[in-house]
């Protein structure tokens, strides 16, 4: 079985840095890699949209959208999809602002060399693997939650129901009852609103 290429997008303009950056990937010959690039950020979105690809190396200043504006169109776009920001080193305050907004990792174009390109590829496909998975976590939790929650309604609606039917011991440990699930429902109601 043989393994599938590791599928780069590089959004950059500079055919410099993007030079630089291709004979990187290609000093790494134990991997299989497929790169495509786009100089736009328009363009580089519309391939990202019809093509799979493993992760994004996007340039901050492009012809058609620079620094922060760049990465928050990027990553609206594709939010799946782990961003590697490429950064000058003049620009190094907006590439970590990019970091604490959701991208996987910056890298300063400069210092750029191929095993750390290769090991920040990595990590960011690893760190969004993850990502992935405590988010399908945190939605299946939810679901539970909302689940049990309607439960618990269901159950305090047939309560209410039986409550005037019933008389002496019966109808204290039938409020009882509806009283514990009623405050259930109020304390997991406070929960989710903070």
């Amino acid at each position: 079985m043989t393994a599938k290429p590791l599928r780069i997008l590089l959004i950059e303009d500079d055919d410099f840095d993007a030079m630089h950056i291709q004979r990187g990937i290609a000093d790494s010959p134990e991997l299989d890699i497929v790169l495509k690039r786009a100089t736009t950020l328009g363009d580089g979105l519309a391939m990202a949209k019809t093509n799979e690809f493993d992760v994004l190396l996007l340039d901050l200043n492009l012809p058609d959208q620079t620094g922060r504006a760049s990465f928050i169109h990027a990553h609206s776009a594709v939010p799946s999809l782990p961003i590697l920001v490429l950064s000058g080193a003049g620009d190094r305050e907006t590439a970590l602002w990019a970091v604490r907004n959701g991208a996987q990792d910056y890298l300063l174009k400069d210092r750029i060399n191929a095993p750390a390109l290769i090991r920040a590829i990595s990590h960011a496909r690893e760190r969004s693997a993850l990502l992935a998975r405590i988010n399908a976590s945190a939605r299946s939790n939810n679901e539970s939650k909302a689940r049990i929650r309607q439960r618990l309604v269901s159950v305090a609606e047939q309560l209410a129901a039986l409550t005037p039917k019933c008389e002496g011991q019966v109808l204290e440990e039938v409020t009882d009852i509806k009283d514990q699930v009623e405050e259930l429902l109020t304390t997991q109601t406070g929960r989710e609103e903070t």
